[in-house]
């Protein structure tokens, strides 16, 4: 199964592969960078230690030129054959 398996975001990424149309970016997150440091934080309340009251992980700007790779980065997988052939039946654009 497909990590963008929403047909809203699914939607979203092919058209950044495409080219055209309206969307030209998103912002992704790293889901596995928030659980991480959700993990830590908790572990230092419990230890005593002081924590921050806010924490944040930036968002990853996406475009055409980077989609590919930052699906990699984000969720650690290679992107699913359909999307790499959306991007690169689009590259010549």
């Amino acid at each position: 199964m497909s990590p963008i398996s929403q047909p809203y975001q699914r939607a979203k990424f092919d058209r950044i592969c495409q080219g055209g149309g309206s969307i030209v970016g998103i912002a992704g997150q790293h889901p596995f960078k928030q659980g991480v440091a959700a993990a830590r934080t908790t572990i230092s309340q419990l230890l005593g230690h002081k924590i921050p009251e806010w924490i944040a992980i930036p968002g990853v700007p996406i475009n055409r030129a980077t989609v590919l790779e930052q699906y990699q980065s984000i969720w650690r997988t290679i992107a699913p054959q359909d999307i790499r052939d959306a991007f690169f039946a689009n590259q010549a654009d």
